[in-house]
């Protein structure tokens, strides 16, 4: 039988063990259990990508079309996420806010590359499409 806490980190698992000493088996009684610290379920990452290599970001309009898009994807990631246990709208709305964390930095470099462009014609940050990511 295999038991798991509330938070995943504890899993314990009763049953027949088995130990190998020397090339002998020896059978543990079947009340004797292994606790097993640190054990975690991998997180499902939902991930969009925005592109942005047709707005120019040191002209105001085009950093607000760059944040419609990304909003777009931060719920489209969200929502995708919700499809697996059902999240509540608080839920919804608090993935939104971490999903919009995450791009902020992004965004952010973005904008900076597009203004050393604007004053220099060139940038040492290269040209990456926006990470917008949700967890479940």
């Amino acid at each position: 039988m295999v038991t798991r806490s509330n938070h995943g980190r504890i899993a314990t698992i009763s049953g027949v063990v088995g130990l190998i000493i020397a090339g002998a088996a020896t059978a543990l009684p079947a009340q004797n259990s292994v606790t097993v610290l640190s054990a975690r379920l991998p997180e499902q990452l939902f991930t969009a990508r925005v592109a942005y290599a047709d707005l120019n970001l040191a002209q105001r309009p085009d950093r607000a079309i760059l944040a419609r898009r990304v909003d777009a994807a931060a719920h489209q990631v969200c929502r995708r996420a919700s499809y697996q246990p059902a999240m509540s709208f608080d839920e919804e709305s608090g993935c939104r806010g971490s999903a919009w964390t995450g791009a902020q930095p992004q965004i952010r470099q973005a904008t900076k590359r597009a203004e050393q462009i604007a004053a220099n014609g060139v940038s040492s940050i290269a040209p990456v499409a926006i990470a917008v990511s949700a967890a479940l």
